[in-house]
This record gives C-alpha cells, structure tokens and sequence, in this order.
C-alpha cells in the first residue's frame, strides 16, 4: 500500500478547505426571510408605488435637461434594481397581484396561482 506524502496530503487539505470556503460563501448568498401576508404585501405595495413616482420622475427628466447626465443614469439604475427586486418577488410568491383604485393598495389576488 502506498503511502501519501506530507505534500500531498497538504494539498489535499487545501483543496477541501476551497470546496467548504465555496460551500459557505454558497450558503451566505442565498437565505429565507419570514415575515407575514400584510407585511409581504405592504412591501410590494411600496416597491410598486416607488416604482411609479420614478417612472414619473424619468418622465420628467427627458424634458428637463438639468437631469441629464448623472442624475438620469442614478434614477435609471435604481429604477432598474426595484423592478427587478419587486419581479423576483413576485415570482417567487406564487400568487397575482392586484391594484384597487378604491382604496389605493396592492392586494394578493388569486392565492396559490399565477
């Protein structure tokens, strides 16, 4: 039987540390938050609501040009990073999303389907 030599099983050890490094790096990026109904839906509400006053607010900023430049691209990206956090929850929910005009809120509609 041969043996393993110090070296080797050096490496074999770093090579193992690398694989449980990645694992945990793996783990921390990915996680679950609890919270209930009315605070899940209050969130999307807000997401939707800001993401309207900035598509106002873009709107606006094509026509007046002291937004051009840096103001324009900030307001682009934000915009951009909002919709896709309030896309990727909404997907991962499971269910519709409502507007009521009436009482001006975002509600869960047809729970359980898409």
């Amino acid at each position: 039987m041969k043996t393993e030599t110090k070296d080797q099983l050096r490496a074999k050890i770093e090579k193992l540390e690398g694989q449980v490094k990645n694992l945990k790096n793996q783990g921390r990026d990915k996680f679950t938050v609890t919270m209930n109904k009315d605070q899940l839906t209050l969130l999307m509400d807000k997401l939707r609501r800001s993401l309207g006053d900035m598509d106002q607010a873009m709107q606006i900023a094509e026509e007046d040009h002291s937004f051009d430049g840096f103001p324009n691209i900030v307001l682009l990206q934000g915009w951009c990073e909002m919709r896709s956090l309030y896309d990727d929850l909404k997907r991962q929910t499971g269910t519709s999303w409502d507007f009521d005009v009436a009482t001006q809120k975002l509600f869960m509609s047809n729970e359980g389907e898409l």
